[in-house]
């Protein structure tokens, strides 16, 4: 039996956490013949809290000690990220060989620890690019001369991480242009979507069923993380235009949380549009009321880093047309080819409410490209077949 371990960043619970590639690909591997060990830390990004019991899982699942922070950007973070370095390297000297070590990226600290590990054993390493660091870091920077004075080591660092992989994998064209840019000794690399299986995703949406919607009601939705890379301030007041139209019947619901919530439950207030706001739901309860909207938003802040994302595949499983606002072409050109939702202008109110009202009138449109949606998904983020990928990389 070939042994992998899939080093990952942050603890990731299943019950809250369950549709996440962290948890996904070892349990993946697991059921397809590998002995597969997850190493991550004891400290939950998204709940801010240390763990204090790891959850019982098929494969064996490692956490090792970090101290921790209240603020996604901050100096604790920095130092947080680098305890767990060290507690990784600690426990890595002394772990027996494995035949192969995947590395999720970023931290770029994390993944040179695990190639250290893998050269030293004789391992091939691969790295699996989930987002591209410190390039994001320039939303919170909000200047490129600072970012390049400040980020530039970064970028140094984040160079060798993609030099030194066997192979690289990465969730969108755009991520794995990136790591490719620097690593030539990779002949092609490979692009899996994050994605979502989509057999669990037609389970979990049953319980639509058990959700009340008012028969003339339209749902406009918003899932994910409530931040500085999304633009919920554009969102929001183009949904106060289009009460102030005499939509009325439509109501806008936010599924997640994040650090700007309380932000953003102010401006509801201010506005007086009366957004029904659920926070952080278990992934079951957020796929049922995905299934019960009419129109589903994803709205990022302009230079937002992201590319491919897990919002994408929920959103096509779901079969709800898209209003996006996200910049990347990669995205863009996805809605345009399978005719799946509309892109509005980036951080544009007015646009974007032009947008959302034109589905809202047209409810044929809004039929055919939910449709069209989920054909786009079967195609590129069904886990059920995608995965399958890692399999031949291995």
């Amino acid at each position: 039996m070939k042994k992998v371990i899939v080093v990952g960043f942050t603890y990731m619970d299943l019950k809250i956490s369950s549709n996440n590639r962290n948890n996904y690909l070892p349990q993946f591997l697991h059921n397809n013949g590998y002995d597969v060990e997850l190493i991550v830390s004891n400290f939950n990004h998204h709940r801010k809290e240390h763990v204090k019991e790891v959850e019982k899982r098929d494969y064996k699942c490692t956490i090792l000690p970090e101290i921790g922070y209240k603020k996604n950007v901050s100096i604790k973070r920095i130092f947080s990220i680098r305890s767990y370095v060290k507690s990784l390297k600690k426990y890595l000297k002394t772990k027996e060989p494995v035949d192969y070590v995947i590395s999720f990226v970023p931290d770029h600290g994390v993944a040179q620890a695990a190639a250290k590990y893998a050269k030293r054993v004789g391992a091939k390493f691969i790295i699996d690019v989930r987002d591209v660091w410190p390039e994001t870091f320039i939303i919170a920077l909000k200047s490129k001369l600072l970012y390049n004075l400040v980020c530039w080591p970064l970028v140094l660092q984040a160079n060798k991480t993609y030099r030194i992989a066997n192979e690289v994998v990465a969730v969108s064209e755009t991520y794995l242009k990136r790591a490719l840019s620097v690593n030539k000794k990779v002949k092609g690399g490979h692009v899996i979507y994050l994605g979502t299986s989509f057999s669990e995703f037609d389970f979990f949406a049953k319980k639509a069923e058990d959700i009340h919607k008012d028969e003339n009601e339209v749902w406009v939705m918003y899932t994910g993380t409530i931040g500085n890379s999304y633009d919920l301030d554009s969102l929001f007041r183009a949904y106060r235009l289009i009460l102030d139209e005499g939509y009325t019947n439509v109501k806008l619901h936010v599924l997640g949380n994040g650090p700007l919530e309380e932000k953003y439950h102010k401006l509801d207030k201010e506005l007086n549009t009366k957004i029904i706001f659920y926070g952080r739901r278990p992934y079951s309860e957020m796929v049922a009321y995905l299934k019960k909207a009419d129109i589903v938003i994803n709205t990022l802040v302009k230079g937002a880093g992201q590319s491919i994302i897990n919002k994408h595949a929920d959103y096509a499983a779901s079969g709800v047309p898209v209003v996006s606002t996200q910049t990347t072409q990669e995205y863009i050109d996805l809605l345009n080819k399978y005719n799946a939702g509309l892109t509005a202008k980036n951080e544009d109110v007015n646009d974007l409410k032009d947008k959302i009202i034109y589905l809202i009138d047209n409810p044929q449109t809004r039929f055919k490209m939910g449709k069209n949606h989920r054909i786009m998904g079967e195609k590129l983020f069904d886990r059920d077949k995608i995965y399958d990928q890692f399999l031949e990389i291995l």
